[in-house]
């Protein structure tokens, strides 16, 4: 009677198992990362805004590699300037008065990043 339970048991944990790994597994479609152009900029004298575009990296073209269009736009330093407005793979840069490097970051529901830098003279 032992021995017609034990692989009974086996099969039982080898499936709780299995479950277990599948459900922790998440589908991801992270490949590659983000490309912001221009990836740097310097603004100098009277030019008050620059507007970026993101794609995802062209060196990536296989399989699974899509566009999230909800994008977080992220700025280091908010004293020298601003993302006025997004739209789709874009946002408009507005700077200050301010001199300095800002840097721009980007990231989309994929978790891919990307980002750019702002000289301001």
């Amino acid at each position: 009677m032992k021995k017609a339970i034990f692989p009974v048991l086996a099969t039982v944990c080898l499936l709780l198992v299995a479950g277990l790994v599948i459900c922790g597994c998440e589908k991801s479609s992270a490949i590659g990362f983000l490309s912001v152009s221009p990836s740097m900029v310097a603004l100098e004298g009277m030019t008050n805004n620059v507007t970026f575009t993101v794609s995802v990296d062209s060196n990536y073209t296989g399989a699974g590699v899509e566009f999230a269009d909800v994008l977080n736009w992220n700025l280091s330093d908010d004293n020298l300037g601003w993302i006025a407005r997004t739209a789709g793979n874009s946002a408009l840069y507005m700077r200050t008065p301010e001199i300095g490097t800002n840097y721009l970051y980007v990231r989309d529901a994929y978790d891919r990043e990307g980002w750019a830098v702002i000289y301001q003279y």
